[in-house]
């Protein structure tokens, strides 16, 4: 039995050259990655978006 679920992580390099997290967050369906990137891609104009999808299989 195999479970899928996505990672979604939004990060921006800071000033001072270290990675800010903004978002890292596990969803279930592209719906919900669509969802959060929608509510969350104005907040974060310069951010780069990342994608992963994740099996686990039981």
């Amino acid at each position: 039995m195999d479970r899928q679920y996505y990672n979604v992580i939004c990060e921006e390099i800071s000033i001072l050259g270290g990675k800010v997290i903004h978002i890292d967050k596990n969803v279930g369906s592209l719906d919900e990655v669509h969802e959060v990137v929608s509510e969350n891609v104005g907040k974060y104009p310069n951010g780069k978006w990342e994608l992963y999808p994740m099996i686990i299989t039981m």
